[in-house]
């Protein structure tokens, strides 16, 4: 799971800077440029915060936090057939709702 780089993602989709979105969370740029390149993984409460702060559901947070490498290799398919086309129609909507 890469959900650093699924936290950038979508922060970046947003319009938003690493300073920006850790104002809005409460917490300091180091500790979202640690969370974002994976030297850290957030705790529950963190990643309730980055969520609020990008208005997206956790669920978002944790589908965009799939990869290929994911899955087993039987049922990488699965993640080619529905996870990646999924992941980028969010990723569209996520640009239309700003």
């Amino acid at each position: 799971m890469e959900l650093g780089n699924s936290i950038k993602k979508i922060r970046k989709k947003r319009g938003l800077s690493q300073k920006q979105l850790a104002a809005k969370m409460g917490i300091s740029t180091n500790g979202l440029c640690s969370i974002e390149t994976n030297q850290t993984w957030p705790s529950k409460a963190t990643i309730e915060k980055v969520c609020d702060a990008l208005e997206v559901e956790e669920c978002y947070l944790l589908l965009f936090s799939m990869t290929e490498a994911s899955f087993p290799d039987d049922k990488k398919i699965l993640y080619r057939v529905l996870c990646k086309p999924l992941q980028e129609e969010l990723l569209r909507d996520l640009q239309t709702l700003e």
